[in-house]
């Protein structure tokens, strides 16, 4: 069964080794008298559902050229030289008053409507990133909105039009 799921030999070892794991930690909830092996196959569509729905919310990697050692010291340090992916997003910005409205913004909020607005992450990675609860995401990011919207009805009196989430606002 796990091998009709899985595409190669080895994850579906991997995924039988994974339902084993999970069964014998919550065997007491298996019920004497029932059917064992549906509720292992259960156990198994499920470990398999979630790793699935991982690897779709997970960039692909593309590998290119020859990789060395020497190679991996030289990415590296170009790295870290490199501006980081929010500099990098909010300069693409084609309104300059946006930019300075975002840059206004506490370092919390900018990180939280940056990781919500232009990776388009779920609220529960932000979290994750950020190491703070969920609802502190809702909140963070509604507030980064709200400051946002408060400050851009000052723009669009002054002519330019902006997008914020999705929103068009231009000057009526």
């Amino acid at each position: 069964m796990a091998r009709r799921y899985t595409v190669n030999l080895h994850d579906a070892e991997d995924l039988v080794q994974e339902t084993f794991v999970k069964a014998w930690s919550s065997y007491e909830s298996c019920t004497p008298g029932s059917n064992v092996r549906a509720w292992m196959k259960r156990i198994m569509v499920n470990i398999w559902i979630d790793d699935y729905r991982k690897a779709q919310r997970r960039p692909r990697a593309v590998l290119s050229g020859s990789a060395g050692d020497a190679s991996f010291v030289v990415e590296g340090w170009r790295r870290a030289a490199a501006p980081s992916a929010e500099e990098t997003a909010l300069d693409l910005l084609a309104n300059a008053a946006l930019l300075q409205i975002i840059r206004q913004l506490p370092a919390d909020l900018q990180s939280v409507l940056f990781y919500a607005d232009i990776c388009q992450l779920p609220m529960k990675a932000i979290a994750e990133i950020e190491g703070v609860a969920v609802g502190t995401v809702g909140s963070r990011l509604h507030r980064a909105r709200r400051q946002l919207r408060s400050a851009l009805p000052d723009e669009a009196a002054r002519g330019g039009a902006v997008t914020v989430s999705g929103e068009r606002r231009s000057t009526p």
